[in-house]
């Protein structure tokens, strides 16, 4: 397949005028963009489906090629590509050519600090993933690289959110090798997701509604309040939790077990205390 490009690129929104859709571009591009490292060619490949969310946002910053192939067992892909030497230069030089071992560190330093969430939005369309089964027992964001990436700069932001996180090298038994960074926990999750999807909506929808989904289940059980009354039914208290309405009661051994007997009907009282559960009424979260 023949490629023409394009040379009709706005190169400043990208090296000192930056908007959220180049910051965007910068961060899809260190995930999954191609830079020739002997010519000024730019190009970016991947599902159909996907290429289509991302080349509304690439044109915001200038005129792009879009191509589409289908392999045999595979899936219809996209390419969006142009060229442009200072643009292709301007990437050179802050790392992308040796993306896959180091952090991004050059190009972050040239981004304002309000539009940075806007690069790590892009990174993690382009190679991060909000998951959570059908059972909602595991819920995890992970971004893939290579064996030997830096995670640093992924750590530095996590550290600022005060976001627990765990990096896993594997090497497989057919030699393949690569690392994740990987967020786990609840809370967490939501922070991170939070700052991913700060101001200005752009990207990949099906990954913001998967979000979406993991923060509506995380707040759902957020919104029972469980509460407190007396025999004569005089209300003594109110709990965001099971655990904290435990540690009101007896800290330090969790006894969330028996005021959930009350609450269910089991029992009529735990510890001397009628118990009863409320949900709050949660406001509408996917806004994409």
């Amino acid at each position: 397949m023949g490629l023409k490009f394009s040379n009709k690129i706005n190169h400043t929104l990208f090296t000192k005028d930056f908007t959220p859709e180049s910051v965007y571009i910068l961060g899809l591009l260190w995930a999954d963009g191609y830079i020739n490292k002997n010519s000024n060619s730019i190009t970016i490949e991947c599902v159909k489906e996907d290429i289509n969310f991302f080349y509304p946002v690439f044109k915001e910053t200038g005129e792009y090629n879009l191509y589409y192939r289908h392999r045999k067992n595979r899936k219809e892909q996209g390419i969006i590509n142009c060229s442009s030497y200072e643009l292709s230069n301007f990437l050179k030089d802050n790392d992308y050519l040796e993306k896959s071992m180091l952090s991004p560190y050059k190009i972050l330093s040239k981004i304002p600090e309000n539009l940075i969430h806007y690069f790590y939005l892009g990174w993690s369309d382009g190679d991060g993933c909000f998951y959570y089964n059908t059972k909602k027992t595991l819920i995890q964001f992970i971004i893939s690289g290579s064996h030997e990436q830096d995670w640093s700069s992924l750590i530095n932001i996590c550290e600022k959110l005060k976001i627990k996180y765990k990096i896993d090298r594997f090497i497989t038994n057919k030699n393949n090798k690569y690392s994740r960074f990987l967020i786990h926990r609840n809370e967490d999750i939501l922070k991170f997701g939070n700052f991913l999807y700060l101001g200005k909506k752009i990207g990949l929808s099906r990954k913001f509604e998967k979000f979406c989904d993991i923060k509506y289940y995380i707040l759902e059980r957020k919104s029972h309040r469980f509460q407190c009354f007396d025999k004569n039914n005089n209300l003594i208290n109110n709990f965001d939790s099971l655990k904290s309405a435990s540690d009101w009661i007896n800290n330090g051994r969790y006894v969330g077990g028996s005021i959930n007997d009350c609450i269910v009907g089991r029992q009529p009282t735990a510890y001397g205390y009628i118990w009863k559960k409320i949900k709050t009424e949660l406001p509408p979260i996917h806004e994409f």
